[in-house]
């Protein structure tokens, strides 16, 4: 499978703001389209010193059209988070198994070691996909109604 992942620049905003004012893009991050200026705020990359935390933005392109997005946030210096979102038309083809094991490798790469992510209990489908890219659900508190899972490609199903 061919993937990039594509920093996000001003120019994308256009197409950031088409799919997150999307109902069904947005079905399990956070549930309501965004607004332009939400866009802008919270999926654009920044680095805040003062507060201690950065977002990394990208757009996941397969084969040379973009499908979908992907972003990795820290707001301490030891685990790194990731959340992505593909557009409907590109679920359920292991295009997003694949793009969160890769870019959790290339975190790896970068020297973090705790990598997770934090998907809705509910949101089965996304559960399962993370689980064959090598992610394993763990105990770790986290906001209620999610779990918590960590990078572990040893425990990934072949």
């Amino acid at each position: 499978m061919f993937l990039v992942f594509r920093p996000v620049t001003d120019e994308d905003s256009s197409l950031l703001c088409t799919w997150f004012a999307d109902s069904a893009f947005v079905t399990w991050w956070g549930g309501t389209p965004k607004t332009p200026a939400e866009v802008r705020e919270e999926c654009m990359s920044r680095y805040d010193p003062a507060r201690g935390d950065q977002l990394r933005s990208f757009i996941v392109e397969h084969r040379g059209e973009p499908v979908g997005y992907i972003q990795a946030w820290n707001d301490d210096r030891e685990i790194v988070g990731i959340d992505i979102v593909l557009t409907p038309g590109r679920q359920n083809r292991g295009i997003g198994t694949e793009a969160v094991r890769c870019f959790a490798e290339r975190l790896k790469a970068e020297g973090w070691h705790d990598i997770g992510l934090d998907p809705a209990i509910e949101n089965s489908r996304a559960i399962r996909a993370f689980e064959k890219a090598g992610f394993t659900r763990t105990g770790r508190p986290i906001e209620p109604g999610h779990v918590w899972m960590a990078f572990d490609p040893a425990g990934a199903p072949s």
